[in-house]
């Protein structure tokens, strides 16, 4: 008996699909997807690629790094945290995009990091940095619209290719130079 996972790589393979998830999906999404990342990327890696089929699926550590996502709900609490133990203070705090979260848990020195957004991101930052501790600001900031996509979802989208969204041609055309625009600013 062949498990969901195996449906969906063989489905994946037999439609020559590209699987592009957000950096807050499920951890078995994640771990499925050609691409993990945040809506930007997302967005880029869609317009790059040339498959046929696209499947778009507080802090208790005083020397960790805070890592804070502008647009996470989260925020004010965060900072309020953050403020509170003196992290802000001691310019440990970083407001930043989810692919520079990826970026600086990678290259900083830190081991610890407090991490202000939905909680979907700590499955690629463990993953990606298995020698650096994550944890997460609120355990309970997840957005359940990310959390509705799962691998039964994955498998029928990519066998019955259900969902497909259709952008007319001067759409697309906007959306993919308002996307360089947005990476030409960084």
């Amino acid at each position: 008996m062949h498990s969901l996972t195996d449906e969906i790589l063989a489905l994946k393979a037999k439609r020559g699909a590209l699987i592009i998830a957000h950096n807050y999906q499920r951890p078995e999404i994640q771990d499925l997807a050609d691409v993990v990342a945040d809506s930007l990327r997302m967005a880029r890696r869609a317009t790059e690629s040339d498959a046929p089929v696209i499947v778009v699926c507080r802090a208790e550590y005083p020397d960790a790094e805070f890592l804070v996502h502008p647009e996470c709900g989260c925020v004010t609490s965060a900072l309020y945290y953050a403020e509170a133990d003196g992290d802000v203070a001691a310019g440990r705090t970083r407001i930043v995009s989810t692919e520079q979260m990826m970026t600086r848990a990678r290259t900083s020195p830190a081991r610890r990091f407090v991490v202000a957004t939905e909680t979907g991101v700590l499955h690629r930052l463990r993953r990606e940095n298995p020698e650096k501790q994550f944890v997460a600001a609120a355990e309970t900031a997840e957005c359940r619209y990310m959390k509705m996509i799962t691998l039964e979802n994955l498998r029928n989208s990519l066998r019955d290719l259900k969902h497909e969204v259709t952008v007319a041609p001067e759409i697309a055309a906007r959306a993919r130079r308002a996307i360089d625009r947005m990476l030409a600013i960084g």
